[in-house]
């Protein structure tokens, strides 16, 4: 019986509407209350959930008020409440959309509990405290104590699940830490917008509504910690995060390491000369007590190479961490697709076995095209060639025995794993299957 595993690869909220109170009434669009939640992941954008409240009619108790709340992903959520205020009158539209924002923007992330991170991972997965019991034979008792939040979920607890659910156990006990991207960089080309961005430079690509979040892996947090990205399609570094340090001054260690820099900029305004702050993503060097800022990557040739040259910079702050969150993967997934090493080695001994007849044929070949040789000495070659090339032409079969035996390996230890991982699950849905059956019978 074919068993689907419990832990999907689906890190999606979808979202959820709810109605309270009396639905049917005709009543104007008032006010918002919003709560926003960390993302649980790199590939997870956060949370969101927002009440939608309408006018109370005359004598209409608070229970009996017209409510609705729109849950899932932060965007998502932004993106339906401005559909909701579409919907209302045009005389409201701009005042009710200024407030949501206001509000939106002003709300802080909120520190979810155990029991909010658990149910959030369930709700990931399509999942409630029954199947998820169901499913991994665990006691659907304990688990709806911890969705409730009536048992603290423990280290052993954390770990069972998280088995089940192929997560870290650590993200079942502990939000995630986030900071806000705060500017963008393009290596390859300048951006326009207010003004021209050289590429290398800095900039700003939206509000602080629109600024994207990065998961900060546990053990580069700091309160100070901030974050830029790579936006430079055909760059090596596209999509990549970096993480640093805030810095007023030049940090130590930072040559030849991607750093973040600053340098004063003199600019005119009424007539005054005054100073503005620009910021540059690079490799810092330093050339006979010249500061330079060069380009990262490689494709950048000629004075290109150059962001900045014989600068003077205000501060200079290395890059501690690069992460691209759209190469991230489950890495669950892929302990099953490893072959056996001694395959691997065979295989290896073969190509470059296969690698040195194609370069005795190679040398055969250039020493039968001079001129000066016998003919003699041409059909000795045509022999070697011919014999050399008998040998290749075993190597290959050999290679192609070899990766088909890999294949097989690979193979027969994937479905060895999957079969302990799901074992529970298959004995479980059996078991449902049979009850099912009786119930027919019966």
């Amino acid at each position: 019986m074919e068993v689907e595993p419990i832990y999907k690869n689906n890190m999606e909220y979808p979202i959820k509407e709810k109605w309270f109170g009396n639905k049917d009434v005709v009543a104007e669009l008032e006010d918002f209350q919003v709560l926003k939640f960390a993302p649980t992941g790199l590939l997870d954008e956060g949370s969101a959930d927002v009440m939608c409240l309408y006018k109370k009619k005359s004598g209409q108790s608070e229970k009996d008020r017209k409510k609705l709340t729109i849950f899932g992903g932060t965007n998502a959520v932004f993106d339906r409440v401005q559909m909701v205020i579409n919907r209302t009158s045009e005389r409201n539209k701009d005042r009710l959309r200024s407030k949501f924002i206001d509000i939106w923007t002003k709300t802080p992330l909120t520190q979810r509990k155990e029991k909010d991170l658990f149910n959030t991972k369930l709700t990931q997965l399509g999942l409630n405290a029954k199947k998820f019991g169901e499913l991994s034979g665990l006691n659907v008792s304990g688990i709806y104590h911890h969705t409730k939040g009536k048992r603290d979920i423990s280290k052993e607890v954390a770990e069972k699940y998280a088995e089940q659910l192929n997560c870290d156990p650590v993200d079942l006990m502990f939000e995630k830490k986030t900071t806000p991207i705060w500017s963008k960089v393009n290596l390859l080309k300048s951006v326009s917008l207010e003004e021209p961005y050289a590429p290398g430079r800095l900039y700003s690509y939206g509000t602080l509504l629109e600024l994207e979040s990065a998961v900060v892996p546990r053990d580069y947090w700091r309160e100070d910690i901030k974050a830029i990205k790579i936006d430079s399609r055909g760059s090596m570094y596209h999509n990549q995060v970096g993480f640093y340090y805030r810095a007023n001054t030049k940090a130590d260690n930072v040559i030849n390491k991607l750093c973040v820099v600053g340098i004063n900029v003199r600019t005119e305004v009424l007539d005054e000369d005054q100073f503005d702050e620009h910021y540059y993503f690079g490799l810092y060097e330093e050339v006979r007590g010249q500061s330079n800022l060069v380009n990262p990557d490689p494709f950048v040739q000629g004075e290109d190479k150059y962001i900045l040259k014989n600068f003077e910079p205000t501060f200079i702050a290395p890059i501690v961490l690069m992460v691209n969150p759209e190469m991230v993967v489950d890495q669950t997934q892929m302990k099953n697709k490893i072959p056996r090493s001694e395959l691997i080695n065979k295989e290896e001994q073969l190509r470059m076995q296969l690698q040195q007849k194609q370069l005795e044929i190679s040398v055969l070949k250039h020493k039968m095209e001079e001129k000066d040789l016998a003919a003699k000495s041409i059909k000795d070659m045509e022999r070697a060639q011919k014999k050399v090339e008998e040998e290749l032409k075993e190597i290959m079969a050999k290679v192609e025995k070899s990766t088909r035996q890999i294949n097989e390996e690979m193979q027969k230890n994937k479905s060895g794993i999957m079969s302990k991982l799901f074992q529970k699950e298959r004995d479980v849905l059996d078991k449902l299957v049979v009850i099912e059956d009786r119930k027919k019978r019966a």
